[in-house]
C-alpha cells in the first residue's frame, strides 16, 4: 500500500499545474491514512464494511477508457471523505454505514485537466488551465474572457450519484454492490471553412473558440457559466488547395451533396473551387445557448507572417453562424442515443459540426506585401510553437 501511495504522489507531481495537483493530492492522502484506510491501520472504532464497486462503461469506446478511476465518498452527516483509486472496472472498498454523495472520475488521465475544490462536493471541479497568447487585430480577447488551453484528449469520464451503504438490505454472506456509470463530458467539434485563397502558402494553422466553459463541476454535473476562449492548434488541421479537385471519399461527397446539391457542378459558386481548411477543437462546451461564439483561425505563411479570419464576429458585428451550428451539433435530432443524434447533424451538415464560407476573410497571398497581421514576434494567437505540427496541404 505504501508503494501505491508513492506511485500516486509521483504521478500527481508530473505535468502542468504541479503545485495545484500536489495540493490536491496532499488533501486526498490525509483520509487515505485515516481510520477508513483498509490496509495500513486497524481501527476498532471504525465500523467499516466491505463493498464491491462496479464501474459500468456502457458503449464507451475501449480505446478512450482510462486505466484507473478515482472515487470520492462524501458522507451526508459530514466528516472526512473517503477516497480511493480503483481499476477501470471497479474493485473492493470499505465504507462506514452511511448515505454518501459519491463521485467517480478519471483523475490521472492524459487529458491535461487540473482539479481543485475537493473538500466539499459542490466545489469539486475539473478545469482547463489558463493559457497565455498574443493576439492580432481580429483575434483580440473578448472583454471578460480569459484564454485557456485546449484539453489534450476528447475524453474525461465522470459520474456522481447518491450511494447508500446499508448492510441490513444485504443477505448474510453477500457483498453490497455499488455502481457507477461514467460518461464523457468533453466534446470534440469539427469544422470546415471553404473558399479560402492562398492555402498553398500556409505553413501552420491554429485557432481560438470563444464563449466556451473552461471547467466542469463534477458532483454538481454542471459547466462553469463564465465564458472563456479556448486556444487550439497542436495538430488537427487539414488544408486543401482545390476543393473541387480533391479526392473526397464517397461518404464525404454524399454528405456535401446533401448540404449543397450543386457544389460539384461547374456552374456552382467560385468559393467551392478555392481552398478548404478542416480542423477540430475540444472543450467542455459552450456556457449556454445564448452567449455569442466567435471562431478565429490564424494561418502562418511560409514567410512566417500571420493572417487571420474570424466567424461569428467580424469587423464589429456579431452573427449566429457559429453559435447556431454549435447548438445543433450539441442537441442533434432524430432518434437514438445522444451520440447518434449528433452524428445525424454531422451527416446533414456536410460531415462536420460547423461549415462556414470564408467570405474573403482569410487569405494568404503568394507574396507577403504589407500583411494584415503582426510581423513575427509581435503577435498571433498561437501558443506552444515548439509543439506545432505543420498543416498538411493537399493539392
Amino acid at each position: 500500500m505504501m508503494e501505491q501511495l508513492k506511485s500516486i504522489f509521483s504521478r500527481g507531481m508530473s505535468g502542468n499545474g504541479t503545485a495545484i495537483k500536489s495540493a490536491f493530492l496532499a488533501a486526498f492522502l490525509v483520509p487515505l491514512i485515516s481510520c477508513t484506510n483498509r490496509e495500513l491501520y486497524a481501527c476498532p472504532d471504525c465500523e467499516t464494511l466491505p463493498v464491491q464497486v462496479i464501474i459500468h462503461w456502457q458503449d464507451a469506446p475501449q480505446e478512450s477508457l482510462p486505466e484507473f478511476m478515482h472515487t470520492v465518498w462524501y458522507p451526508s452527516r459530514g466528516g472526512e471523505r473517503t477516497v480511493a483509486d480503483l481499476k477501470r472496472d471497479g474493485g473492493p472498498e470499505r465504507l462506514a454505514q452511511e448515505h454518501y454523495t459519491a463521485a467517480c472520475f478519471d483523475y490521472y488521465g492524459e487529458n491535461g485537466l487540473e482539479f481543485r475544490g475537493s473538500d466539499t462536493p459542490a466545489g469539486l471541479e475539473a478545469y482547463t488551465p489558463a493559457e497565455s497568447g498574443l493576439y492580432n487585430r481580429y483575434g483580440d480577447p473578448l472583454p471578460g474572457e480569459p484564454t485557456v488551453a485546449e484539453p489534450k484528449t476528447a475524453a474525461f469520464y465522470t459520474h456522481t450519484c447518491p450511494q447508500d451503504v446499508d448492510m441490513e438490505s444485504v443477505a448474510p454472506g453477500d457483498t453490497l454492490k455499488l455502481h457507477f456509470y461514467p460518461e464523457n463530458v468533453l466534446r470534440e467539434f469539427t469544422f470546415l471553412i471553404h473558399g479560402i485563397k492562398g492555402v498553398k502558402n500556409m505553413a501552420y494553422n491554429s485557432g481560438a473558440i470563444s464563449g466556451m466553459s473552461a471547467s466542469y463541476f463534477i458532483v454538481r454535473n454542471q459547466l462553469s457559466r463564465s465564458p472563456s476562449t479556448v486556444l487550439f492548434g497542436n495538430g488537427g488541421f487539414r488544408a486543401i488547395v482545390n476543393g473541387r479537385a480533391y479526392s473526397w471519399s464517397r461518404e464525404e461527397r454524399e454528405a456535401f451533396s446533401r448540404l449543397n446539391p450543386d457544389w460539384d457542378n461547374e456552374a456552382s459558386a467560385d468559393c467551392w473551387k478555392d481552398g478548404w481548411i478542416t480542423g477540430r477543437f475540444r472543450t467542455f462546451g459552450p456556457v449556454d445557448g445564448q452567449t455569442p461564439i466567435r471562431l478565429t483561425i490564424e494561418a502562418v505563411s511560409n514567410a512566417n507572417l500571420y493572417y487571420t479570419g474570424a466567424w461569428g464576429y467580424w469587423k464589429g458585428a456579431w452573427d449566429e453562424s457559429v453559435l447556431s451550428q454549435v447548438q445543433s451539433a450539441l442537441l442533434g435530432s432524430g432518434e437514438g442515443t445522444v451520440e447518434e443524434r449528433r452524428q445525424w447533424w454531422r451527416q446533414r451538415n456536410g460531415g462536420y459540426d460547423i461549415v462556414l464560407d470564408n467570405f474573403g476573410r482569410l487569405e494568404v497571398p503568394d507574396v507577403d506585401v504589407n500583411p494584415p497581421g503582426p510581423t513575427p514576434g509581435e503577435g498571433g494567437i498561437n501558443v506552444g510553437v515548439g509543439g506545432w505540427e505543420s498543416t498538411p496541404v493537399y493539392e
